[in-house]
């Protein structure tokens, strides 16, 4: 790891500074909006019952969020949930910055990692009903120069059964030394390693897990970033803002780093950079990730060169996972998608058209095109995220018509915390 020749600015953790908790829980946002609505500001039920039920379910969601930040040590949560007859329900809990205590705020944007799979998936089966690309065209119709290209279909690519390696480890080497460089598509694909299987025989999952000290990479949706541009002539941050985010109003919710200015700042996120690869090293202490202590920094007051950690890792990771989003705009994404509004239900059908993929520390997923199946008080179609310094979940219950995240600007899984959200749901209304 580089040494830190940072001076402190307002982003910046002073180093190497262990988290402590002293900071007030900060109030919730508690949003009842009609589920429907895209641009109400934060109406009520109007009779006096439903008004008392939705503010005490208010309280129990509120409660859940500030009991899970509390209990595993962590400098921020945001969460948000959308259930029929409920509407959409929104809560925050801690900081967004621990050397200012800035408390976090609804709004609060947060890397989210691999889930910006889901969207980058839901953009092609878009661009598929639009007629601009169709699943089963080869890759290499689109990117030259990526191994098997002729034999590898899109639809391969995003359901990661394209036999493609992983991202080398000098990959992240070049990240760190060179935390300025703003990388292209091709750039980052030259670091592949060999293909492990043939095309359409392959079923890996090559994560970017930081919490458990592996740093493999996928690049299939990187390949089908690269896809979507050459075959739009356009980029991946334009066409989401015109086929799906605009439409429902989410386009001051969800970004693509490195290609549109983001309006406000990230919540900063945590975890102990001294470990490196290995998750049993390390001095025990969370370090802010911005800049991954490699002396780069953002300029003051530029949302056009806020990156994080750096310009090199949100550029090369690309629709793999730099995408940003809030909480409350994810869960409306979620119920936008997983409802068939965003997409066709042809195209919400091939999505959740689950098949069993491998994790390299082991284990297997049920996984579709961008989304992955469990079991967590029913199914559920989801996808978490792993970023530096980052955690978070996305769900939807396709029974029940419910949406939850759950956002954390540390390393620490959250999907617990969006359990035991659905629990104090269920638990509301089987009360009389």
């Amino acid at each position: 790891m580089l040494a830190s020749t940072r001076v402190r600015a307002r982003w910046q953790l002073p180093a190497k500074r262990r988290l402590q908790l002293l900071f007030a829980s900060a109030a919730a946002s508690l949003l009842i909006l009609p589920a429907c609505s895209r641009g109400s500001s934060g109406s009520e039920p109007t009779n006096e019952t439903g008004t008392r039920s939705a503010r005490e379910l208010s309280a129990a969601l509120q409660r859940v969020v500030e009991e899970f930040r509390a209990a595993n040590d962590l400098p921020g949560v945001s969460a948000a949930l959308i259930a029929p007859g409920v509407g959409l329900w929104s809560g925050e809990s801690g900081v967004a910055d621990t050397s200012t205590s800035e408390p976090l705020r609804p709004n609060a944007l947060f890397p989210i990692g691999d889930i910006s799979k889901n969207l980058t998936a839901a953009l092609v089966l878009k661009l598929a009903e639009d007629r601009v690309l169709a699943l089963d065209d080869p890759v290499a119709d689109y990117v030259s120069g990526v191994p098997n290209g002729s034999k590898i279909t899109i639809g391969q690519l995003l359901g990661l059964t394209s036999g493609l390696g992983p991202l080398k480890h000098d990959f992240w080497r070049v990240l760190q030394e060179e935390p300025s460089r703003r990388w292209t598509p091709r750039e980052t694909l030259s670091y592949m390693a060999a293909p492990y299987a043939r095309p359409g025989e392959g079923f890996r999952y090559w994560d970017l897990n930081f919490n458990e000290g592996y740093r493999h990479g996928d690049p299939n949706y990187v390949v089908a970033g690269a896809v979507i541009e050459a075959a739009t002539n356009s980029t991946v941050a334009a066409e989401l803002k015109r086929r799906l985010l605009g439409p429902f109003d989410l386009g001051k919710d969800i970004f693509v780093q490195g290609e549109e200015c983001i309006p406000r700042e990230i919540a900063h996120g945590y975890q102990d950079l001294s470990r490196g690869s290995d998750v049993f090293a390390g001095d025990g202490k969370l370090d802010d990730t911005l800049g991954l202590e490699t002396g780069w920094e953002p300029e003051p007051g530029s949302t056009c060169s806020y990156f994080v950690p750096t310009p090199a890792f949100a550029t090369a990771v690309f629709t793999d996972g730099a995408m940003v989003a809030s909480a409350p705009g994810l869960a409306r994404w979620a119920e936008a998608l997983f409802s068939a509004k965003a997409v066709s239900p042809a195209s919400l059908a091939a999505m959740t058209d689950f098949h069993p993929i491998s994790f390299p520390q082991g284990g297997h997923r049920d996984y579709g095109l961008g989304v992955a199946e469990y079991v967590m008080r029913g199914v559920v179609w989801e996808h978490e995220g792993a970023f530096p310094g980052y955690a978070s979940y996305m769900g939807y219950l396709p029974e029940e018509g419910v949406s939850v995240v759950a956002l954390t600007n540390a390393v620490f899984s959250t999907r617990p915390l969006a359990d035991a959200l659905l629990g104090a749901l269920f638990e509301h209304r089987s009360q009389p």
